[in-house]
């Protein structure tokens, strides 16, 4: 099915504001100009391997690893298939508990 001009429209505007707000934070970034400490905490849904995270993880780390006050640290599902309980998958996917134990790792 290929989408009419208006549902293109629709569907290209929102990867372009979220395009534009990733190249406006790595301006910022890169000029030092983003108050505090420099920890770069990345979190998502999906594994870690060959996702979002590990090309935000990479981009950092080639263009920004010296101003960095700790290591880069992503906070991930599990490295497991999906489950279908959602029972399960509450525990496969990241929790506010794992994001906090993720912070306080890096900063002990």
């Amino acid at each position: 099915m290929t989408p009419t001009p208006e549902q293109a429209l629709q569907i290209y505007r929102p990867v372009l504001r979220i395009r534009a707000f990733e190249e406006k934070a790595s301006e910022l970034f890169l000029a030092g100009r983003l108050p505090g400490f420099l920890q770069t905490y990345i979190g998502q849904e999906a594994v870690a391997q060959c996702s979002f995270a590990s090309e935000v993880a990479a981009l950092v780390a080639e263009e920004a690893l010296d101003c960095l006050d700790a290591p880069i640290r992503r906070v991930t599902a599990l490295d497991t298939p999906m489950p279908f309980s959602p029972k399960l998958e509450r525990f496969v996917v990241p929790s506010e508990e794992r994001v906090i134990a993720a912070v306080r790792e890096v900063c002990a």
